[in-house]
């Protein structure tokens, strides 16, 4: 359930995995909060430029990957 505290959070969701992406952004609306996605640390890079988000949340092991 939302709450006073997540409205307006913006985390953006950094996951290779598409249904693992989808779950975790469906789970954390469900919260309240703002999801930005991206399947790619190309994708993660891109989005900064554009969002400014309050948390960044990675999937697997960032350091090889992105």
């Amino acid at each position: 359930m939302a709450s006073s505290e997540t409205a307006g959070t913006t985390i953006l969701v950094v996951e290779d995995n598409e249904k693992l992406l989808v779950l975790l952004r469906r789970a954390l609306e469900r919260e309240g909060y703002r999801v930005v996605p991206a399947l790619s640390g190309s994708d993660m890079m891109k989005l900064l430029h554009v969002v400014k988000p309050d948390l960044m949340a990675f999937g697997g092991n960032p350091a090889s990957k992105y």
